[in-house]
Formats: structure tokens, C-alpha cells, sequence
């Protein structure tokens, strides 16, 4: 079932938290003045990694080649804007077949959608589905799973947010109160810093191959976006304390990047 796949892809990631969602998209429909119309989602990024497995029907993808974002977090999706896609170094678009799969990085721009796909055939405009891919269910709507990998509650900043929690300590006021605004303790203070620190940009958040900025060459900020796993040895945690766990961890992590 969809359920097993996902705690399978929880279990292969060390538990980090993976969602799941259904999207059925029409098929394209005719236009006597633009000819076909295409049905899908607008250009948008997401914030978590993402797998895509195609049920039934075709869909149409273009996915740019790098990311708005490197290592982007929960906070900081937003619509792309115009300029950012007039200028978008895209792969060529391909078609997803019943059976395929498709994963998309956090944070690199995507769009999907249903195209006259019979028109098209045999023009080369399109990649053909191969006779194993499941002919009976080729036409008709199109209809995959998106499997959401929400990498920001295993991320170094995330489990640093936890740290300054659990200590127990730093509950001094900082900044005292004043004008009837209320003190700020060094916990809130120190959790704004290490939020305002991780999603700092520079030139090494866009990647531009072949130049400069290669993220090879990135550091400081963007350590604190990466991705940790938490269990390797399922021995030394049971899977209730576990979980209690990481619930408690994405808690912090949310109350911390809200302050």
C-alpha cells in the first residue's frame, strides 16, 4: 500500500519524516484559437525533496537545472518571480510513463503537465512510452504520487534548536524589558541568531556550473540546512521513544524559526 511505501522510504532515510499526495490532472483539453491547452500546477519549488512515481496517463515535466535555493527550508518557499523564470536554465522536457519515477531536489523549480500527447506522437517532440509501460493505462487523466522527504526537522539546525532547548538553561534575560515590550532571554535570543544565520544567502545559493559559485566551495550557512540521520542502530531506540523523539525535535524547530 501507499502507507508501507512511505514508512519503507522513512526506515531507508533513518526517519526523516516523509509525506505523501495524490494528483490527478485532466487531460489537455482543445482550444480553436491556441489549439491544445495544457492542465497542471504553475512553475513552483518545493521545500522538500520530493519522488514522483506515475500510475496512469502521461504527464509533461520540465525541472530547472538548479536550485532558487540551496538547501532551502520550510520558511523560505515562496512563488518564484517572473524574472527568476525568464531566465531559467531548464533540462529538456521529458514525459513521465506509467511505471516511471522522478526525483526533484528541495528547491529547484518544476512544473507538470497533460499535453496532447497523441497529437504529438511520432513527431520526436516527445519521449514515446515504451510497450512496458503499462499501454492500458496510458490514456485518459493523469495520475501520480508525490512523495514529500521533509528534510528540515534532520537538519544540523533543527537538532542544534533541540540542544538549546534541552539544556535547560539560558533562561536569563538578555535584553531587558522596556517601554512595556517583554525581555528577551538568551534562549529566544540565541535561537533567532542561529535561524537568522541558517538562511543567510550569498553567491554560493545559486549554483551557476562552470563558474564560481560551485557548491563545493560553500560552507558556514548552509552546513546548518544540511540533513542528518538520527538512528542508524534501531537496537539502542525503541520506534514509540523514537518517534516521541523527532515529534519533539520538529516542536522546537517550529517554535524556534516562529520567534
Amino acid at each position: 500500500s501507499v502507507a508501507r511505501i512511505s514508512n519503507h522510504l522513512e526506515d531507508e532515510l533513518l526517519s526523516i519524516r516523509t509525506g505523501v499526495n495524490l494528483y490527478l490532472t485532466p487531460e489537455a483539453v482543445e482550444d480553436r484559437r491556441n489549439g491544445s491547452v495544457r492542465q497542471g500546477f504553475e512553475s513552483h519549488w518545493d521545500w522538500m525533496d520530493v519522488i514522483v512515481v506515475q500510475l496512469s496517463g502521461r504527464k509533461l515535466w520540465s525541472v530547472a537545472r538548479n536550485p532558487s535555493i540551496y538547501l532551502s527550508m520550510r520558511d523560505q518557499k515562496r512563488q518564484p518571480k517572473s524574472h527568476e523564470l525568464n531566465n531559467l536554465h531548464r533540462y529538456e522536457e521529458f514525459t513521465l510513463c506509467p511505471g516511471d519515477a522522478l526525483y526533484i531536489p528541495r528547491g529547484h523549480i518544476h512544473n507538470a503537465s497533460t499535453v496532447n500527447f497523441a497529437a504529438l506522437s511520432g513527431s520526436g517532440a516527445l519521449r514515446e512510452c515504451s510497450k512496458d509501460s503499462f499501454p492500458e493505462r496510458l490514456s485518459g487523466p493523469s495520475l501520480h504520487l508525490t512523495f514529500g522527504i521533509m528534510t528540515d526537522r534532520g537538519s544540523v539546525e533543527a537538532l542544534l534548536h533541540y540542544a538549546i532547548d534541552a539544556s535547560g538553561a539560558l533562561g536569563n534575560v538578555a535584553i531587558p524589558s522596556c517601554n512595556g515590550v517583554r525581555g528577551i532571554t538568551w534562549r529566544t535570543l540565541l535561537h533567532h541568531s542561529l535561524s537568522e544565520v541558517s538562511r543567510r544567502t550569498h553567491p554560493c545559493d545559486t549554483i551557476h556550473f562552470g563558474h564560481q559559485s560551485t557548491p563545493e566551495k560553500c560552507n558556514g550557512n548552509l552546513l546548518l540546512r544540511k540533513s542528518l540521520p538520527f538512528f542508524s542502530d534501531d537496537n539502542l531506540i525503541k520506534d514509540d521513544d523514537k518517534e516521541k523523539l523527532m515529534t519533539k525535535i520538529e516542536q522546537v524547530y517550529q517554535q524556534a524559526i516562529d520567534i
